[in-house]
Parts: structure tokens; sequence; C-alpha cells
């Protein structure tokens, strides 16, 4: 297996590493030139959990993905449990969000849960409040009431 930090690996790349490439990352950059972007960094995050679980044994340096993974599927399920294939999959987006998952993961767990919910990501585009911009036209006339005779000085309030 070659790694991308050797630069001279990188100018000179063999036949072998060029169709490995083309395996692995070409279906990423494909799913996001005619798919949904979010699904793409769904992808890049789980892939970060998996590498990190790989290289230490441990899913500990990559606690930011985690969080990021967790609160996506807290979101999905809170916001958009309406929705059918939402509420189809809510089984694995709770698992997601619970400790159990997470306190001894496999590779294979992870690969699967990324199959399974990379679909729903498509979901969280357009997520929040509709904002309406609202004019409403509003004239300031003389009033009868003239609050002048009626005002207090507050200095003197206190002498009182």
């Amino acid at each position: 297996m070659w790694t991308s930090n050797d630069k001279a690996t990188w100018l000179a790349l063999y036949p072998v590493m060029v169709k490995e490439a083309i395996k692995h990352l070409s279906p990423l950059l494909d799913s996001g030139l005619g798919g949904c972007h979010l699904a793409v960094a769904f992808d890049i995050r789980m892939y970060h959990i998996e590498k990190a679980l790989l290289q230490s044994g441990t899913i500990g340096g990559a606690s930011g993905h985690i969080k990021a993974v967790r609160m996506t599927a807290q979101y999905l399920l809170r916001e958009k449990a309406s929705i059918p294939l939402v509420l189809e999959k809510a089984s694995g987006l709770k698992e997601l969000t619970g400790d159990a998952f997470w306190d001894t993961p496999t590779v294979p767990e992870i690969e699967e849960k990324r199959k399974e919910l990379r679909d729903l990501m498509q979901f969280l585009i357009g997520s929040g409040r509709k904002q309406s911009d609202i004019d409403i036209a509003d004239t300031i006339d003389d009033a009868e009431y003239q609050p002048d005779d009626t005002m207090i000085d507050i200095r003197t309030t206190g002498k009182k």
C-alpha cells in the first residue's frame, strides 16, 4: 500500500496505483458532481472515522467527525422525521446518536451505516425556516392626545 504523503510516489504513479485511485476515488468525485455534495461530505466524515480506527485501533482521533455525524443524525430524527425515507431509516439514525454504537465500532459496521444512511443527506438541503420580508406601510399622524402636559421631571420625583 502506498502513502499519500510521499511526494516521489505522486510524481511517478505506477499503473496499479492509478487503477486503485480510479477505483476508490472516482466514485466520490462522480457522486459530488451529479449527486448531493452533502452525501459526499458525510462519506468523507465516515471515512475519517474508519481511518482513525484502522490507524490507532480507536476512534478517539476522529472525535470531531463523530460529533458532526451524531448531530446530523439527531437533526434528521428531530426535524425531518416526517419524510418517509428518514422514518424508514430511523433505527439506523438512532444507533448513530447512541453511545452503544460508538463504544466499540468496527470498520464494517461504520461502512454499513455509511452506505445505509448517505441517501438521507439530501434532506439537509433547505433546512431551517423560510424567511419572508413583509413591507407594511406605516403612517404617522398627529394624535389628539399630546403627552407634553403629563410629563414628569425625574429629577424632582425623588424629592417629593
